[in-house]
């Protein structure tokens, strides 16, 4: 059995009686459902003057392949009253949509998965963490530049440098949220260098006396990585360098490139985006996809040359 997870949204009719009739016949169809968010008034998307919808997310579990699933949502759309055709993203009898399927991802004319919608409509992020809040902890969620970024990373370095004193050789605002005007995860980076990263006493004790947590991870032995808080929505993260290391100063350069070309800054926003959407739920995957435009800024020693 396969973890999927479909939304659904009605704004003709009975709204209500259309999504439990969705309901009813997706478990007729062999759908297992696991867990179901509240149905939730929102406004209509795509800019179409019509009724608010009634939407709702469900945890399924089903042996039916990507098509099939789709073949079955087709099938109750129209047995609900949808005709096929009309105003795209017009008002409608029922919508089924499937958001995720375990991690596929597909871009084929009738399919794309992940669903483009759960990169942008927040509705569909508040129902995914209703029902799957460890999903949407690690998911890919980017929002617009916060002007406030820089100021919260400051009260956090003064924290750190309270606490850590001589062992903070730096302490860095790195990743997304220092660059100006980039989308980012709403989760501040940032980058302690210490004399010696191996001495690992020096810092780890500290750290989680201030809240963090460090979360082991064998792709990055000499970077050590810790999140904070330790439960819950993640504000903080924070890696560990070796000062004058290769990591450490990798880092302060790709910052300072995308501070310095805005051209720069605005393609790898472009792929960032691209990337959420693929990766939505795949933290690892959408990092580990940002690497060759990483590396190819870095390579350059003309700037300009980055934009090509």
């Amino acid at each position: 059995m396969t973890r999927v997870f479909l939304s659904l949204g009605s704004n003709l009719g009975d709204r209500a009686r259309n999504l439990a009739f969705a309901r009813r016949r997706l478990a007729e169809n062999g759908l297992e459902i696991v867990a179901a968010s509240e149905e939730e008034n929102t406004s209509p998307f795509g800019g179409v003057e019509q009724p608010d919808f009634l939407n709702q997310v469900l945890e399924a579990s089903t042996d039916l392949l990507p098509a099939e699933l789709l073949q079955v949502a087709k099938r109750i759309e129209t047995q609900a009253g949808r005709r096929p055709g009309g105003v795209r993203w017009g008002p409608r009898e029922l919508d089924i949509d499937i958001l995720l399927y375990a991690g596929t991802v597909l871009d084929t004319a009738e399919l794309t998965l992940p669903h483009p919608g759960v990169v942008d409509r927040p509705y569909l992020q508040r129902e995914l963490a209703e029902i799957a809040p460890a999903l949407i902890a690690d998911a890919v969620i980017l929002v617009d530049y916060d002007p406030g970024w820089p100021a919260r990373f400051a009260e956090e370095q003064a924290r750190l440098r309270l606490r850590l004193g001589a062992t903070a050789v730096r302490v860095d605002h790195v990743g997304s949220t220092s660059v100006p005007g980039l989308m980012a995860k709403a989760i501040i980076d940032i980058q302690l260098s210490v004399t010696d990263v191996g001495d690992a006493g020096a810092f780890v004790e500290p750290l989680e006396e201030l809240g963090y947590e460090y979360i082991p991870d064998l792709r990055f032995p000499t970077y050590p990585f810790f999140r904070y808080p330790a439960s819950g929505p993640r504000t903080f993260h924070l890696h560990v360098a070796q000062a004058g290391s290769v990591e450490e100063l990798e880092h302060l350069e790709f910052r300072d490139r995308l501070r310095a070309d805005p051209v720069v800054a605005s393609l790898y926003g472009e792929l960032k985006r691209e990337l959420a959407r693929r990766f939505f739920a795949d933290r690892a995957s959408y990092s580990n996809s940002k690497g060759d435009f990483v590396h190819g800024v870095l390579a350059v020693e003309d700037p300009q040359d980055a934009r090509q």
